[in-house]
C-alpha cells in the first residue's frame, strides 16, 4: 500500500528534494493504521515536517518482484547507489541488510492488487474492541508477510561498465549543457547592463534637465535682479535731481530773497485789490526775477517721475510745498505792499 506521505521516488528521499505539505489531518483520514499503532510511528519526526511511517514493501503480480516504499533509516548506501545511474539501494529489515530493486511506478494491476490491502476507510477508528482487534490483526499479518518476503528480494545486480557511445552522448549533453549554461549567463549579463545602461542614461536625463531648470532660474532671477538694480538706480537717479532742485532753491532763496524784501513794489494804476499787477519796471526787476525763478523751478520739480516710487514721491512732494511756501510768502509781501500804497494814498 503507497501512502500519500511519500509523493516522491525512493530517489527523491535521497536527492532531498521537497516533500508535498499537505495537513497532518488529511494523511490520519486517509491511513488511519499509520497512527493508531507504534510500528508505523515515525522514530525521527524531526527530519520531516509530518510524521511517516517505517517503509514496507508490497508484492506484485510479477514473480521475484517487490515495491518497496522509501525508509527514515535506508542503512548504509552501495556504492553502486551513489552512482547517478544505479537504481539499487539498502533498507531497513529487522532481521538483517539486504540490498533490494527500486521502481518507481507502478502499473495499474499493481496499484490494484495493492489496494486490496488498504484499510477500509468507510469505518471510523477505534469503533470497537473488534475494529481494534481486527486492526491488530492486520498489523500482525504485515509483519509476518514483511519477513516472509525477506527471502523474494532479488540480488544486488553487478554494476555495467558504459559503452563508449553512452560516454560520447554524456559528453555531448554535458557540453550542450555547458553551452547553455554560458548562453543564459551571457543573456542576463546582458540583460544587467542594458538595466544599468537605461538606468544611467534616464539619471543623466533627469541631471541634465535639472540643470537647465536651474540655469533659466537663474537667468530670470539675473533678470529680475537688473530690472530692480535698473529701478533702483532710477529712483537714485530722481533722488538726486530732486536733492539738487532743492539745493537750486536754498541758493535762489539765500541769494534773491533778502533784496525782494528790501525794496518797495511798484504797481500799476489798473491795479484793484482783486488782481494786483506789477509792471516790469527796475523798481521790480528782483521781485519778479525771484519769482520766475521760483516758478521755473517748481516746474522742472513737478516734472520728475516717481516712477512708482513712494521714496521719490515723497522727496517731490516736500520739495514742491517748499517752494510753495516761498510762492506764498512773495504773494503776501506783494499785497502788504499794496494795501500799504492804497492806505497811503487815501
Amino acid at each position: 500500500m503507497y501512502s500519500p506521505l511519500y509523493s516522491f521516488t525512493p530517489f527523491d528521499l535521497f536527492g532531498q528534494q521537497h516533500i508535498h505539505q499537505q495537513p497532518s489531518w488529511y494523511f490520519q483520514q486517509s491511513q488511519p493504521e499509520e497512527y493508531l499503532f507504534p510500528e508505523h510511528i515515525a522514530t525521527q519526526p524531526s527530519l520531516y515536517r509530518y510524521p511517516m511511517m517505517q517503509p514496507r514493501h508490497c508484492h506484485s503480480q510479477q514473480p521475484g518482484k517487490c515495491y518497496v516504499l522509501p525508509s527514515r533509516h535506508p542503512g548504509p548506501l552501495a556504492r553502486e547507489f551513489l552512482s547517478p545511474r544505479s537504481t539499487t539501494g539498502y533498507m531497513d529489515i529487522e532481521e538483517s541488510q539486504q540490498p533490494f530493486e527500486v521502481r518507481p511506478g507502478w502499473s495499474e494491476d499493481e496499484q490494484s492488487s495493492d489496494s486490496e490491502q488498504d484499510v477500509d476507510l468507510g469505518q471510523p477508528a477505534f469503533t470497537s474492541s473488534q475494529s481494534t482487534h481486527s486492526g491488530t490483526q492486520q498489523v500482525n499479518e504485515r509483519s509476518r508477510s514483511r519477513k516472509r518476503s525477506h527471502d523474494t528480494l532479488k540480488p544486488q545486480q553487478p554494476h555495467k561498465k558504459r559503452s563508449g557511445k553512452e560516454k560520447r552522448r554524456d559528453r555531448k549533453s554535458k557540453k550542450t549543457h555547458r553551452k547553455e549554461t554560458k548562453r543564459w549567463k551571457e543573456a542576463v549579463q546582458q540583460f544587467r547592463y542594458n538595466r544599468a545602461v537605461k538606468l544611467i542614461q534616464r539619471q543623466w536625463r533627469l541631471y541634465q534637465q535639472k540643470r537647465r531648470e536651474e540655469a533659466s532660474r537663474k537667468i530670470v532671477g539675473f533678470i529680475h535682479a537688473r530690472l530692480e538694480i535698473r529701478q533702483a538706480q532710477q529712483v537714485l537717479q530722481h533722488l538726486r535731481q530732486l536733492r539738487s532742485f532743492e539745493t537750486e532753491l536754498d541758493l535762489t532763496h539765500e541769494r534773491q530773497a533778502p533784496r525782494v524784501f528790501k525794496r518797495p513794489l511798484k504797481f500799476a494804476s489798473d491795479s484793484t485789490p482783486e488782481s494786483i499787477k506789477i509792471p516790469p519796471v527796475k523798481e521790480n526787476q528782483c521781485y519778479l526775477g525771484y519769482e520766475d525763478a521760483l516758478l521755473r523751478l517748481l516746474m522742472r520739480i513737478d516734472g520728475v517721475d516717481s516712477i512708482g516710487s513712494d521714496i521719490v514721491r515723497h522727496a517731490r512732494k516736500s520739495l514742491v510745498n517748499k517752494t510753495q511756501s516761498l510762492l506764498d510768502q512773495l504773494d503776501e509781501f506783494k499785497k502788504s505792499q499794496y494795501s500799504t500804497l492804497v492806505t497811503s494814498r487815501n
